[in-house]
Parts: structure tokens; sequence; C-alpha cells
């Protein structure tokens, strides 16, 4: 392992080529760095797929799956709306939680604010889409399992479809 440096001042290690990583030596360094790949990815599958019961006194993780945005959490039994985590008893309007409310309105002339505020709502679009996505693929599931059950029942007891 030894150092490389160019005139810009940017240093890496000559025999991996990869960002100076002294103390450690390179088959160490390559073993964190896969780490870290393999812990952010199961970071984003949580991220992604769970949020925390909004009880605060439980906070559990909960996984949606079902295609509607009624979740119930296990632990404490709250249901709960998955979209905006409000109580489901008190959530009068089921679809407000799908209209993106603006933040405060940036100036005109401030191209950064204007930006933050434009993923902020693309972002929030963005996982209702996903939301979407993601009931769909487990309603195309179930209906595939009710099938499946319907037609072995017909099999079994010599129904018809009807019946």
């Amino acid at each position: 392992m030894s150092r490389a440096s160019c005139q810009c001042g940017h240093t890496w290690c000559f025999g991996c080529g990869q960002e100076w990583h002294e103390p450690a030596d390179c088959q160490t360094f390559h073993a964190w760095l896969e780490r870290c790949a393999g812990d952010s990815e199961t970071y984003n599958w949580i991220s992604s797929y769970t949020k925390d019961c909004p009880n605060q006194k439980c906070k559990s993780p909960i996984e949606k799956n079902g295609g509607c945005n009624v979740v119930s959490c296990i632990s404490c039994r709250k249901q709960f709306c998955w979209l905006c985590l409000d109580d489901w008893a008190t959530h009068s309007d089921h679809f407000s939680c799908n209209r993106y409310k603006a933040g405060e309105k940036p100036k005109e002339d401030d191209k950064v604010q204007q930006s933050r505020e434009s993923l902020r709502r693309y972002l929030h679009y963005f996982e209702r889409y996903k939301n979407h996505q993601r009931s769909l693929k487990l309603e195309n599931k179930l209906e595939k399992a009710v099938k499946k059950k319907v037609n072995q029942m017909q099999d079994s007891h010599k129904f018809t479809y009807v019946e």
C-alpha cells in the first residue's frame, strides 16, 4: 500500500486506486466498502417499505402488506393512514393526504428555494406513485391467490364457478 498524489492535492492508494485509506490495508478497506454498500441497500429497503408506528409509545416498524392505505400496527393495534400517518378514526378527508401542501412560497429571485420546493413537490407525488405501484403488486398477488383457492374448491367439490 503506497500513497500517490497529484499536483491538485488529491491523494489515493496506488495499490487499489481508491481514496487514501491509511491505516487500513486495501483488503480491509474494500471489505468495508462492500459492507457499507450492503448496509445502505438494507437501509434503502427499510426506508422505502416500512414506516414507524405513529403511536409515540410504540414506534414499531410497520410494513404495508395490503393495497389499502388503512394500516394497523400489530404491536399496539393503532389504525392510521399510511400516507400521512394520521389516526384513521379522525382522518375525515381521505384524499387530502394525496394533495401536496406547499410550504412558504419562495421569493421569485431565490432559485435555490424554488428548486427545493419543486423537489419536495416531486418527491411528494413520487412517493404516492410508488405506494400505488406497491399496492397494485400486492392486490395482483392477492387476486392470484384467490383465483387459485377458487379453482381448488371447484376441483375438490365439483362446484361450478357460479356456485
